[in-house]
């Protein structure tokens, strides 16, 4: 009894202390534990541990231990189970993942004894996220389809909705990103569908999370400030600071280090006015490591020193594991190596308390890095082969696979220096590889969406088509009613309208037909150059290809839906074009393309790919006829005051002589869809539009190229 009353003093007394820093829900509880007794103060403990996990985890976990005692001492099982969960919730925020599983699974074993399934779906949850978190995604994968079972059977959608983010982030951290934004999406349902705001704003994070992956950076901001704006509504000031630094993180990606210093200073302003004690270090931390990399050690050394003040009592924090990373880097930045020495050294033994496998890899190759700066080779090479052995990082294992490569070349060992050498170039193509991967993601995600909006555009064509054929019924009916002379003039006027539409939908649709006859041809070719290329050249330059035909798709995907596009889009569809080319015919091609400087290339509006099927036939028809030398191709874009000139000049061997060259009679599909392209544009946007072919011969009448003319309008209004 003695105890017990030694333990209520102590709890009181730890409330007192923090009273003023807390809300008025602790308030209530505070004055509920004074009052309380047996079950009832056992609640009331868990529920004071769930309140303090957003300011102060130490205090959680003291809260969480007491309510276990107490539990212990009255047999209370139920409140036994949620301060068990309580406890192991507070060593996974600590980053003690083993830990957190043991007592997640002992409350598990509780909430099956006393068939509580909410309780098991949030522990078998929490087991899965543990193990995400180290890394073990199969066994996070299998406690979280359990929880799906479980959260089905109740209908719990909105918990349904929290698993499916959660096994999207897996699928993000296994690069399959078409499959982690497809949950994210449907998370987003769910979780409008059950009004959960908090969810909602969380499957919206991950979504920004995942485009930002992908480097679509632009529907990554889109998805963020979706989340800024319920963040703003449910007054979760958590995650309007995470939302803002990861902003920032997209404006460091966009070497714009300013702009994402001004998101960073927000997200401290935001964390410091709510007493967000880890979101300040995080805003601090980061705020610093741009200084750093911008060469500003000073202010970067005052952003780190301001959190150590802060935090003098508190050193083992687990959100200072970083800071002191950062710390040394600056330090060894400064050739300061004593004081990076000092605070890699902090880092380590932070890290080796929490027992984080990849961040102690980080730690040992700081500290191994640091080592061969100071030419401690023996130390060095200890260190990065402990840093290799826990590390699953492959840009960390690659690196210091080349530092120790370095030291034996050093030593004049030059075999085991080639050995780990051969070892960063294997780790160093495995990487180019799962970056390839990203990109062909990345293409099949937008593949995904210009399907979808393509399908919906369909629909809503349907459903126009409907609802005029319903108006015209009910127009039918009221003209019927109508006097004779009324009926006629009306319908006359309606006709006429309805013909109008009507043409002018074939017109466009047309107009669209025509030109996706095109980019099939288009692609096609553009993959024969990469098959050519892939064939007779090494696997990183394949690769390397393929990245330059991936931009190239993005375009075309971008412009095939779009009547006109501007000149600046042409001009960089075009130059990604003639580039492939160049390297497949292994630079027997030159190419030039000119604007005048008078011409606003991104005012200026044109047809898509008008030129392109005439520097293909220039390509294919006359510059590989030639024999044993190359060729080159013109194209130029010339202001003509009241029309634009669009010209491509090549200098093959022309068409007469393409003619007798031997090979079937070719019959130009380009010409064909063309002229029909400029006969459909001229009526739809009532301005004549028109081409001209031009062979070229030189001073011996000998056919030395070709020229195609285009005369476009300044404004297709």
């Amino acid at each position: 009894m003695k105890i017990l009353l030694i333990c209520i003093w102590l709890i009181t007394a730890c409330l007192y202390s923090a009273i003023n820093a807390q809300n008025n829900e602790a308030d209530s509880l505070l004055t509920l534990l004074r009052r309380s007794k047996a079950e009832q103060k056992v609640d009331v403990l868990n529920s004071l541990a769930m309140h303090y996990f957003s300011t102060s985890i130490d205090s959680a976990l003291f809260m969480a231990c007491s309510a276990l005692q107490y539990a212990n001492e009255i047999d209370y099982i139920e409140g036994k189970g949620y301060a068990l969960k309580h406890i192991g919730l507070a060593h996974y925020y600590y980053s003690s993942i083993d830990s957190a599983i043991h007592y997640f699974q002992e409350a598990y074993t509780i909430a099956k004894l006393i068939d509580d399934e909410e309780l098991q779906a949030s522990l078998l949850n929490n087991i899965g996220a543990s193990y995400s978190d180290a890394g073990k995604y199969d066994e996070a994968l299998n406690y979280y389809r359990q929880v799906l079972s479980i959260d089905s059977s109740l209908n719990n959608m909105a918990g349904v909705g929290s698993t499916l983010t959660n096994i999207g982030n897996i699928y993000m951290s296994q690069n399959r990103y078409a499959e982690g934004i497809d949950l994210f999406k449907k998370a987003v349902v769910l979780s409008q569908q059950t009004e959960d705001y908090k969810s909602l704003s969380n499957a919206y994070h991950n979504l920004g999370l995942a485009y930002n992956n992908i480097s679509d950076y632009e529907t990554a901001i889109e998805y963020y400030l979706q989340a800024l704006k319920i963040e703003e509504e449910v007054q979760d000031y958590s995650g309007l600071a995470q939302t803002l630094s990861n902003i920032a993180t997209i404006f460091i990606d966009w070497k714009n280090p300013q702009k994402a210093l001004e998101y960073l200073f927000k997200a401290l302003e935001l964390a410091e006015a709510h007493g967000q004690v880890n979101s300040i270090i995080q805003a601090r931390t980061n705020i610093g490591l741009i200084y750093d990399e911008l060469g500003k050690y000073d202010q970067a050394l005052a952003q780190y020193y301001i959190i150590l003040k802060d935090q003098a009592e508190n050193e083992y924090n687990p959100y200072l594991s970083s800071l002191y990373l950062n710390l040394g880097e600056t330090y060894e930045n400064l050739m300061q190596y004593d004081s990076a020495y000092y605070y890699y050294q902090k880092t380590f033994n932070l890290r080796q308390k929490l027992g984080n496998n990849e961040q102690l890899a980080a730690a040992y190759g700081s500290l191994g890095k640091l080592m061969f700066k100071q030419e401690n080779y023996d130390k060095s090479i200890e260190y990065l082969t402990k840093s290799n052995e826990l590390a699953s990082d492959k840009k960390i294992i690659a690196y210091n696979y080349v530092i120790i490569s370095e030291i034996y070349e050093n030593r004049k060992n030059f075999p085991r220096a080639l050995k780990f050498y051969k070892q960063h170039v294997a780790m160093r193509d495995s990487l180019f590889l799962e970056e390839q991967h990203k990109q062909i993601y990345e293409l099949q995600i937008q593949y995904e969406a210009e399907k979808k909006e393509q399908q919906i555009e369909s629909l809503e064509k349907v459903n126009e088509s409907k609802a005029r054929e319903l108006r015209l019924i009910r127009l039918i009916f009221v003209l019927i009613v109508s006097a004779g002379l009324i009926i006629a003039f009306s319908g006359a006027i309606l006709f006429h309208n309805r013909q109008l539409q009507s043409k002018k939908h074939i017109l466009s649709t047309e107009q669209k037909l025509l030109r996706s006859q095109m980019n099939p041809h288009f692609i096609f070719n553009s993959l024969s150059a990469i098959q050519s290329y892939i064939l007779k050249n090494k696997s990183l330059e394949a690769g390397s290809y393929l990245s330059r035909f991936a931009k190239l798709m993005r375009s075309i995907l971008d412009n095939s839906s779009k009547e006109f596009i501007t000149l600046e889009d042409e001009i960089e569809t075009l130059e990604n074009y003639l580039n492939l080319q160049k390297i497949r015919l292994q630079n027997k091609l030159e190419y030039s393309i000119h604007v005048d400087k008078s011409m606003a290339a991104e005012v200026i509006m044109l047809p898509p790919m008008l030129s392109q099927p005439f520097i293909e036939n220039a390509i294919e028809h006359g510059i590989l006829k030639k024999e044993n030398q190359g060729g080159r191709i013109d194209v130029r874009f010339l202001d003509r005051s009241d029309h634009i000139s669009l010209e491509v000049e090549d200098d093959g061997i022309g068409r007469k002589q393409a003619a007798k060259s031997g090979q079937k009679k070719h019959r130009s599909r380009a010409i064909e869809i063309t002229k029909d392209r400029m006969i459909l544009l001229s009526k739809y946007s009532k301005v004549k539009l028109e081409f001209n072919i031009i062979d070229l011969f030189d001073e011996h009448n000998t056919p030395c190229g070709t020229k195609v003319i285009f005369r476009l309008p300044m404004d297709y209004s």
